[in-house]
């Protein structure tokens, strides 16, 4: 397992909790904290260690494991804030003054919701939720030449989305409760679904702007773009010319950093921006 730095007091942090990873990043995109999305508890019901400490824990006892994020959503907020805090214990990350927090594109206001109080009551900071999709296009420095809107396709474990984002705004976008584990079982379980998301995002723009997006690379990121032959199935599959940044499983984390020291600012420096 990979051990990173212990550093000084954290003012802001970058926070992705997904489904199968949770990742920590300060301001300056440096890792803090990337583990997985565990959480393990004693025969009382007590929460005892989080992430690979979870596995060790229930590999050594009667430890029972749960995982608190499904498909993209927080489906169990106790745990997960129990979750949080006792990996930014173990990780020895002090308490943060303000949070920026990814969410995914299809997820409704509520979910939303549960997940900044979560946030809040885990650090006692001010939280701010950010589009993951935004996250994402600011990770990968998209859309830097021009305003034209790009496809990008975020294939995390349990959850797909794809969006046309452009000027700091997502135009349209889709979420799809499959994701790299389904492709492991039966690589078209997941590619049917993304092709119908894509197809679905440009239905939803203008032609003129459906066909801007198709003559560009789209953007692949997430741990998903990591399988062996997932790359070429999407774009084969999809008909789509395909980049991959070098860095796929952490652009929404770092997009999340660059919001920092100030998440209230909107992404690439814009105003307004967000959803329209």
């Amino acid at each position: 397992m990979a051990s990173f730095p212990r550093h000084r007091r954290a003012t802001a942090l970058a926070l992705d909790l997904g489904t199968s990873r949770t990742r920590l990043a300060a301001p300056d995109g440096t890792t803090l904290l990337d583990e997985p999305t565990l959480v393990a508890f004693d025969r009382r019901g007590n929460a005892v260690a989080a992430g690979w400490a979870a596995w060790r824990a229930a590999s050594a006892g009667p430890a029972r494991l749960c995982r608190p994020v499904r498909r993209g959503r927080v489906e169990e907020p106790a745990r997960a804030v129990q979750l949080l805090r006792l990996l930014l214990a173990q990780a020895r990350v002090p308490a943060p003054s303000a949070v920026a927090v990814g969410v995914p594109a299809p997820g409704r206001a509520y979910d939303a919701g549960v997940l900044r109080a979560v946030v809040a009551s885990a650090t006692g900071a001010d939280v701010t939720v950010v589009d993951s999709l935004l996250a994402a296009a600011a990770g990968t420095e998209a859309i830097a030449v021009d305003d034209k809107p790009e496809l990008l396709l975020d294939v995390g474990a349990g959850l797909v989305e794809v969006g046309a984002v452009g000027a700091g705004y997502v135009t349209a976008s889709v979420g799809a409760p499959v994701g790299a584990g389904d492709y492991l079982d039966q690589p078209e379980t997941l590619l049917r679904p993304l092709c119908r998301a894509v197809q679905s995002v440009l239905d939803g723009v203008p032609p003129t702007v459906a066909g801007d997006l198709v003559a560009r690379p789209a953007r692949l990121v997430g741990g998903g773009t990591l399988l062996p032959g997932l790359v070429d199935g999407v774009a084969a599959a999809c008909r789509l010319d395909m980049h991959v940044p070098p860095d796929p499983r952490d652009v929404v984390v770092g997009g999340l950093a660059r919001c920092l020291p100030a998440p209230e600012r909107t992404l690439f420096g814009l105003a307004g921006g967000g959803r329209r």
